[in-house]
């Protein structure tokens, strides 16, 4: 579950970091306007693999479901740990804990 988690956090930050070559700003969810349309001359990519169209990934201590925000050379996730992390074992909700890198 967590190398899924960071595949598809990585695909949704390939997305964002791939379209600030002329779009600036990426500070929520579907981009600048809300629209998901990357508002830049340059389409954003709609294929990612570990080999195409990402720009970096990062490894985290657990899953994430946010949608990642560009605010000038930075890209902030989140994800957590100690709670629902794992299907069948939730764990206890007083030990959840959120995480941004």
């Amino acid at each position: 579950m967590k190398r899924r988690s960071i595949v598809g956090l990585s695909i949704a930050v390939g997305l964002a970091v791939a379209s600030l070559g002329h779009a600036g700003d990426w500070p929520r969810f579907r981009g600048p306007n809300g629209s998901g349309i990357s508002p830049g001359e340059q389409p954003a990519p709609v294929t990612w693999r570990e080999t195409e169209n990402l720009k970096w990934k990062i490894d985290l201590p657990g899953p994430g479901s946010s949608s990642p925000i560009v605010v000038g050379d930075k890209v902030f996730v989140t994800c957590w740990t100690g709670y629902a992390a794992q299907r069948g074992n939730p764990g206890e909700r007083r030990k959840a804990k959120r995480w941004w890198r």
